[in-house]
């Protein structure tokens, strides 16, 4: 049964990165990328995105087949943030 709720997890955590969140984050980036600054909403979005990735860590440790999905999301997450803090520098 465990194996089966491990699936279940694994598969539910995959589902909602590419319905949800992989789709908010390429728009945020999408966004950034075009010299855009982030409201107010954006940075909720993506605060509420690096909750969601943080309450997922243990899962996601035990699980290396996630690793390196996690370890792109992660990273797109820092070039989101990277690229809105420039934009916020130059008064975009």
């Amino acid at each position: 049964m465990s194996d089966k709720w491990d699936a279940a997890t694994s598969q539910a955590l995959i589902d909602r990165l590419v319905d949800q969140q992989i789709p908010r984050a390429v728009a945020l980036k999408n966004r950034v990328d075009g010299g855009e600054r982030l409201t107010d909403v954006d940075i909720a979005s993506l605060k509420d995105m690096l909750d969601d990735a943080n309450l997922s860590r243990s899962y996601v440790l035990q699980h290396p087949e996630l690793h390196m999905l996690a370890g792109q999301l992660v990273d797109l997450y820092g070039q989101i943030m990277r690229k809105a803090l420039e934009n916020e520098q130059k008064g975009a």
